[in-house]
């Protein structure tokens, strides 16, 4: 138990013993006239709540001290669970505003701990020079009754000064705990503020990006309303590398067979392990590896082409149908060229 609450608990311990003091005077009272037979019972009344003993100035800095910095801690306690649930919160700035709010209030009760502090610290101060003095004038004491009353107050102030040294440093313990835990969390607010900006700046930055993408899209698909269809064949894009892959292959075959059935037929020697067995083949096989060759030029052609409407296809912009031309025109009375075009 603290100095203040021994203090405040001995106080309340005096009210029942003066209540008690007082309750043989009231029944002294109540006996000197005896109810009547015919007087009608009266209800007893309540007795009075005992008043609580008014505290010195002395107690009141203590319990002041000791109030400042219990609802500090609470404030302070209050404030760290709101710092706690602000970076989950749909709106972090209200959360940090409000702990911040309560290390204010923090700050204010521990201001009044302070003061009071203060004000016990200067009393002390009071009450140890006042003892300086009682020892000096001790040494002027001649009776020994006197001097022995005189040392014994001596002793009394320093058991007194001694208990009072011994609050204070607990209070200024705990005071200096509490400014440590108000700037701790002051810095904590401070520091989440500062990432609830940043993240703020991020999610701002990144919907600015996704609103200008959305509008560069927009302003993309309203210019080329007018592009022509992709070309595709069977439901794919006709881009021609197929075709092209094909007629390489096609043709390399083809020139290939070329080559071999003319050095087979025509060049043939009689020594040689074919003994020219395929000479009289020749109207026949040549023209198998030049249709084959031909086969692949035309597939790589018809690829080729594919391949440059494709490309031309994905360049195109809405410069490309401003062109005009001159086309021949027939009319009623004769005929002539007309300019069209598209503007």
């Amino acid at each position: 138990m603290s100095f203040v609450s021994s203090l405040v608990a001995a106080a309340l311990a005096l009210a029942p013993m003066h209540a008690a003091m007082a309750a043989p005077a009231d029944a002294n009272e109540g006996s000197a006239e005896a109810p009547t037979a015919e007087a009608e019972p009266t209800a007893a009344e309540p007795a009075p709540e005992a008043e609580p003993p008014e505290l010195s100035a002395e107690e009141a800095r203590y319990v002041a001290m000791e109030t400042g910095v219990t609802e500090a801690k609470a404030q302070l306690d209050e404030a760290k669970a709101k710092l706690a649930g602000a970076a989950e919160a749909d709106d972090p700035e209200t959360a940090l505003a409000e702990a911040e709010v309560d290390v204010s209030e923090a700050q204010t009760a521990l201001a009044q701990a302070k003061t009071a502090y203060d004000e016990t610290k200067a009393e002390l101060d009071a009450s140890k020079a006042a003892l300086d003095e009682q020892k000096v004038a001790l040494e002027t004491v001649k009776g020994k009754k006197a001097k022995a009353a005189a040392e014994a107050e001596i002793a009394e102030s320093e058991a007194m000064i001694a208990g009072t040294e011994a609050v204070l440093a607990e209070r200024e313990a705990a005071i200096t705990e509490v400014e440590a835990a108000i700037t701790e969390v002051e810095a904590a607010i401070a520091d989440a503020r500062s990432q609830a900006e940043a993240k703020a700046a991020e999610e701002a930055k990144a919907a600015e990006e996704a609103r200008a993408k959305a509008e560069a899209e927009a302003a993309a698909a309203s210019v080329y309303d007018d592009r022509p269809p992709e070309p595709r064949i069977a439901n794919k894009p006709a881009t021609g590398k197929g075709l092209m892959i094909a007629g390489g292959v096609v043709g390399a075959a083809g020139l290939g067979m070329t080559i071999a059935f003319s050095l087979m037929t025509r060049k043939c020697d009689y020594d040689g392990p074919l003994q020219c067995g395929l000479q009289n083949q020749d109207n026949f096989l040549i023209p198998l590896g030049a249709a084959t060759l031909l086969t692949g030029v035309m597939l790589l052609g018809v690829g080729a082409g594919y391949n440059v409407r494709y490309k031309r296809w994905k360049k195109w912009s809405p410069e490309d149908d401003k062109k005009t031309a001159f086309v021949p025109t027939a009319t009623r009375h004769g005929g002539g060229l007309s300019l069209v075009g598209r503007f």
